[in-house]
């Protein structure tokens, strides 16, 4: 900015002067004018780039708590009229009004323009609110009542944008299409999991969701409820009496084992027993565990699909035995749903019963979205501009299309309908929620991956003020005693998958978590500093919950001085005199996050002014005076030194001084000793926790030989780890720049002045670096200034380094704590920059000593920082690996280059001992598959047996099979070939998906393919007509694709030739089949099909052909 200054001589006002500055002002320097905390303020803040402003009001509230970032896309987007803002408040309020310029042209067209609103940490996308058109002025305004992402929004055009209709050609369904689609009449059984492990909120929000789906019900519908744990219970009979069915489910509890046979089997009898005939059967499922050893539940379901009866599965947890589940609802013709966490379960029942119309789509997975809807032209309702409106790619046949573990029916909410418009049959689907990108594995590409954000990771936090002052004691008071790791606490954070940045803070979610803070709240420890605030100041760390005392700064001092008088009367009245005096008069303001609850002024030992209730406020301004003659004497002689005690609500007190004329040793050093050795001397004084006594201390020396001393600390300065210093120092003079200018007795812009500043810094970081590796006691003891210089000089070679010193001034407080809590660990100091982020890599000291003794100082170091990203759950694996298993680890992990991040994931699943054990070569490849494929290699290799389709294999080889290329959790058949040395063949969904299509449906008939086909009584269009194939397949699609996975893993058990390529089965002799034919690619298989028997159909050179016994061969045939 630019200031001008002008001066008018006082006895002629002609005679001016006049002087132009350019100023340059620090933000961080500009003292904010803020209200008292209960003060009703109305604030306007603006963004300049893209016009948006913003009228909040509330208590306490003051224009820097208010920002507004421009997040406005690069692309032209046709449903956006106006520019997109973050809007972020750090103080809560009461109102806000958000004025959003309109494009130029947006209001020549006609239509539903509107302000729009999305939360990172929401469920709900981009949402329109009640809004006003400044016709005149072009501007869209909106109240709300929080804040976060905001534009404006054409509400029809962003409709269409997340929204897609088809016109379909009357094949793909299979029952009466309405206006709008409609539920079809069914008897409906609750079959509810209630073992223990349903206990809390599992059954509470079970209970929620079944009485939901009643609520769905049509009146004349009936419903009814069996329990099961170790035994099962018909709870309540298929019922019209929806009020009675919703008593017995609320008096659902939870207790004993988990015997899902029986209790489809009670829920079979009861429709069975009660059902109407009229009306189709419908199972719902629900589950959070595996069956028990002694019930079978498939053999219960083959009954049920016998009877006619459709199951639908509810699957709760990561516990589940998701594939008896899948199959189940495979063999049934339900579908299959999964369920992270119980509170989406009503939401998970709601969408079943949606499902449950009369109009049948395809849904070759069976995860509720039907093919055609994952096929059509649907866009992101959800995230920033340059994710909103982006295609889903939804894969029709991968469960999850983008192979990061989550399911696509757990990632998006579609509502779709099938409806008769304009005399044609119409499929219509919205997104009405998608979590992050369905086809990405980081939406954002900010290198946390959208899994890793949803299921989030641990963080060690003191969030405590009584425990964070117990540390404070505890790493800067050498006789307090304790484990530093005792005030921290477990917390499990998660971010957005949808944004780089969760709470908008500023610090990016990846910085989060290498930070070890929570990406979800602006404050992590919840002291009203904000994370990103914390981090940069020196005395703070975001992670420890602040022990700063309040903060002062001295706004403006006077001093003047007035002369005695005396009036005398020649009366009998006493004579009035005024005696001289000095006045000193100081304004000053405290602040303070948490609330300011007493101040005392002092000067020389005189207090100018105290309150002792200020009333918790978080900023005050105050001005206090001093009157005293003899105060104005001495400061001549010996200088002056104003000083404040403030005290927060917490108890958090400290005194910091604010005015100061000439210190002692400026008096001393300015005469006796060369500038960058005083300097050295007063900077080592003001770092000494013990001031009082080092002031003594080295206050004789000085006066005994002020030479020596200097030199003794100049000597000792050479000795000290450089690369120590050359780290703390610029962080020192950034903490401690205002106190240094107090005490430097030379003339500011002098060469004395720069070299007393260069030895007062280095001496106030000698004095800090000293005390972190002497635990605080340096100069407690010493009775001269030699003393002194020779005990630091003792401890100068351990002087650790640490990442918590930081250059950008930060790090004082973090770098104390996290020294403290690397105590005791052999070789190994501080590895991260925060105090919470090194309490977790400080785990490593619940690793069982024998493994540390065995470990190098570096492998320490390695092990420590995967124990910081793993949480309690890694020391778990690591105290349980072999002897030899974790030196494998480590020496893996470190050739290969693996990030710590992703071997602290890993050893984060206690499961995953075995894999360490198990694995040689294959380890450096699975510890960087996602968390979902590391569970599907240990479901294969120690649980395979009970997995229809599925070889007994070894851990090593699935995860070779992984390492050429198989996706493990979608893999269904896992076969060694006889024919090739016991060659591991497999098939994948989209595998079977293809046979299914081309050799069941038929799909890709030409004139010049050959293509056989499966005998399931179904009609196949072709060139020469449709011809239907014999009926000797039974059951919906889900049956045929499980029947394809028999006939392809017998083909390959049973194969009599497998040359690479082509794999060929004499031995099937199933449904009318002879042989199978299977195309391999890699050891994939990528295709099977019949090849002969009696019900082997093909179409070939443009006509039918069927196989013919009699002469071993294809015969015409004509459908």
């Amino acid at each position: 900015m630019t200031v001008t200054v002008t001066a008018t001589a006082e006895h002629d006002d002609e005679r001016t002067a006049e002087a132009t500055q350019e100023l340059r002002v620090d933000l961080d320097d500009v003292i904010l004018d803020r209200p008292n905390p209960d003060e009703y303020q109305e604030v306007a803040v603006s963004n300049d780039s893209s016009g948006v402003a913003v009228d909040v009001g509330g208590d306490g509230l003051h224009e820097s708590d208010i920002s507004v970032r421009d997040e406005t896309p690069a692309a032209d987007d046709p449903y956006r009229a106006g520019p997109m803002v973050r809007i972020e408040s750090q103080q809560e309020f009461d109102e806000a009004t958000v004025a959003i310029p309109l494009e130029e042209d947006a209001l020549e067209r006609e239509g539903n323009l509107s302000v729009v609103t999305w939360d990172p940490q929401s469920d709900e996308p981009w949402t329109p609110v009640e809004t006003e058109i400044d016709v005149d002025e072009g501007v869209a305004t909106a109240d709300v009542d929080g804040f976060s992402f905001f534009s404006v929004f054409w509400i029809d055009d962003w409709e269409d944008e997340t929204s897609d209709t088809i016109t379909l050609d009357g094949n793909e369904t299979d029952g009466d299409v309405g206006d709008g689609g409609s539920l079809e009449k069914a008897d409906f059984t609750f079959v509810v999991d209630v073992s223990g492990s349903m206990s809390g909120s599992p059954i509470s929000y079970a209970r929620d969701a079944a009485t939901r789906f009643v609520g769905a019900l049509a009146d004349d519908e009936q419903a009814g409820l069996v329990s099961f744990e170790s035994s099962a219970s018909r709870e309540h009979p298929l019922t019209r009496d929806h009020d009675a069915l919703n008593s017995s489910i609320e008096s659902l509890s939870a207790g004993g084992g988990t015997h899902t046979e029986a209790g489809i089997r009670e829920g079979l009898e009861e429709l069975e027993a009660n059902g109407w005939e009229n009306r189709s059967s419908v199972m719902i499922l629900l589950a959070d565990g595996k069956s028990s050893s002694y019930s079978d539940a498939e053999s219960a379901a083959e009954d049920a699909a016998d009877a006619g009866v459709e199951i639908s599965t509810v699957g709760l947890g990561n516990s589940i035995d998701e594939n008896e589940l899948r199959e189940i609802a495979a063999i049934t013709g339900g579908d299959f749903h999964h369920v992270q966490h119980s509170e989406d379960l009503p939401d998970t029942f709601e969408r079943v019963a949606e499902n449950q119309t009369g109009v049948d789509l395809e849904d070759t997975n069976g995860d509720g979205i039907p093919d055609l809807v994952a096929e059509m032209d649907l866009r992101m309702p959800t995230g920033p501009g340059d994710v909103q409106g982006e295609p889903l790619d939804l894969d029709p046949v991968a469960l999850d299309t983008s192979g990061d573990g989550i399911q696509d029916n757990e990632t998006v909410d579609i509502n779709y309908r099938v409806h008769e418009e304009d005399n044609e049959t119409k499929l219509t689907a919205q997104v009405t929620h998608a979590a992050h990108h369905p086809a990405m594995v980081d939406t954002t590409g900010d290198g946390l991956t959208d899994a890793e954000q949803l299921e989030g990771w641990e963080i060690e936090v003191v969030d405590d003020p009584d425990a964070a002052q117990n540390l404070e004691d505890l790493v800067t008071d050498p006789d307090v005693d304790g484990d530093p790791m005792s005030y921290f606490s477990s917390r499990n954070v998660t971010a957005s998958p949808l944004v780089v940045d969760t709470d908008g803070d500023g610090l990016t979610d990846i910085e989060e978590r290498e930070l070890g803070t929570d990406p979800e709240r602006l404050d992590t420890t919840g002291d009203g500093i904000s994370d990103d605030d914390a981090f940069d100041d020196p005395e703070e760390d975001p992670t420890v919950f602040s022990t700063s005392p309040p903060e002062a700064t001295l706004l403006e001092y006077d001093q003047w001085s007035e002369m005695g008088s005396a009036d005398v009367e020649f009366s009998w009245s006493p004579v009035e005199i005024e005696t001289p005096s000095w006045n000193f008069r100081y304004q000053f303001r405290l602040e303070d996050p948490a609330g300011i609850d007493a101040y005392e002024l002092e000067r020389g030992g005189r207090t100018v002014g105290a309150d002792d209730d200020v009333g918790g406020y978080t900023s005050i301004t105050r001005t206090e005076t001093l009157d005293s003659l003899t105060e104005g004497s001495f400061s001549a002689l010996r200088g002056s030194e104003t000083t404040i005690e403030a005290t927060d609500v917490y108890g958090n007190a400290g005194g910091e001084r604010i005015h100061g004329q000439s210190s002692f040793y400026g008096d001393v050093i300015g005469t006796n000793v060369d500038p960058y050795s005083g300097g050295l001397l007063s900077g080592f004084t003001h770092s000494a926790a013990e001031l009082p006594e080092l002031i003594d201390t080295i206050g004789r020396a000085l006066w005994d030989d002020p030479t020596g001393a200097g030199e003794n600390f100049v000597g000792l300065l050479g000795e000290i780890d450089q690369e120590a210093l050359e780290q703390a120092l610029p962080m020192m003079i950034e903490a401690t720049r205002e106190e240094q200018q107090f005490d430097n007795p030379h003339p500011e812009g002098t060469d004395d002045y720069e070299a007393y500043a260069q030895g007062w810094y280095e001496g106030y970081t000698l004095h800090f670096l000293a005390s972190m590796a002497y635990g605080g006691t340096i100069t407690k003891g010493a009775t001269e200034g030699a003393n002194v210089g020779q005990r630091v000089n003792r401890v100068a070679d351990d002087i650790p380094a640490s990442p918590a010193l930081r250059t950008d001034g930060g790090g004082l407080r973090s770098a104390l704590i996290s020294h403290r809590l690397a105590e005791g660990i052999d070789d190994i100091g501080a590895q991260f920059r925060t105090a919470g982020k090194n309490a977790q890599s400080a785990r490593i000291n619940s690793v069982n000593s024998r493994t540390l003794d065995s470990l190098s100082s570096s492998q320490k170091e390695q092990l420590s920082r995967y124990l910081a990203e793993g949480g309690e759950d890694a020391v778990t694996t690591v105290n349980r690996l072999e002897d030899g298993d974790l030196q494998k680890l480590l020496g893996i992990t470190q050739r290969e280059n693996i990030p710590a991040r992703e071997v602290g994931d890993f050893l984060g699943e206690p499961r995953n001992q075995r894999l360490v054990s198990d694995l040689n070569g294959e380890l450096a490849h699975v510890i960087q598959l996602p968390r979902a494929e590391q569970r599907a290699l240990r479901t294969i290799a120690y649980e395979g047996d009970r997995l229809r389709h599925v070889d007994d294999l070894s851990a090593r080889e699935v995860a070779r099979l992984s390492e050429n290329g198989a996706t493990l959790r979608e893999t269904q058949v896992i076969a060694k070939s006889p024919a090739q040395g016991d060659a591991i063949r497999w098939m994948e969904q989209t595998d079977i998906q293809h046979a299914f299509d081309r050799h069941m449906r038929g799909n890709r008939i030409t004139h010049r393919d050959e293509t056989s086909l499966f005998p399931a009584g179904q009609t196949v269009d072709s060139p020469a007509g449709a011809a239907t194939m014999p009926p000797r397949m039974t059951g919906d699609s889900a049956a045929l694709r499980s029947e394809i996975e028999e006939v392809a893993y017998r083909a390959v058990k049973h194969s009599d030739v497998d040359n690479g390529q082509t794999i060929v089965s004499n031995q099937i002799s199933r449904h009318g089949i002879e042989s199978v034919r299977i195309n391999v690619k890699s050891g994939q298989i990528e295709s099977v099909y019949p090849r002969t028997g009696e019900a082997v159909r093909k179409f070939e050179d443009g006509q039918w052909w069927r196989w013919d016994p009699e002469v071993d061969d294809f015969v015409s045939w004509e459908p």
